[in-house]
């Protein structure tokens, strides 16, 4: 495989695909979830969870518009002002105490004891 930009915006962006899921999965991995934002690493890990995918799109849209294809940068664009909203309104849920995602909630509904 040559070396060439679309091939390097593709490396790009499967390491930030890369760094969402490891910030996922370590997130997922804390017992007190409440308390992740109150440590400086956990916090930096949070939002590198939250900017990745945001960062994964607008790679994926420049290696389109470089490639020649400027519909398919477009829309990479629409997703990501869609990826945009759903990470500023599930930061405000967190910081708020509200939800804290769905892998917590199906570790919390696992440790209840007495429910069927």
């Amino acid at each position: 495989m040559p070396l060439n930009a679309s091939n390097i915006l593709l490396f790009i962006a499967g390491l930030l695909a890369l760094a969402k899921v490891l910030s996922t999965l370590w997130l997922v991995r804390q017992e007190e979830a409440e308390r992740v934002l109150g440590s400086p690493s956990g916090r930096w890990i949070y939002y590198t969870g939250k900017v990745t995918p945001a960062l994964f799109l607008v790679t994926l849209a420049v290696r389109s518009w470089l490639g020649g294809d400027p519909s398919g940068a477009k829309n990479y664009l629409f997703l990501l002002v869609g990826v945009g909203f759903i990470a500023i309104y599930v930061t405000r849920l967190r910081k708020a105490g509200k939800w804290f995602g769905f892998a917590h909630q199906l570790k919390r509904k696992a440790k209840t004891p007495g429910q069927s």
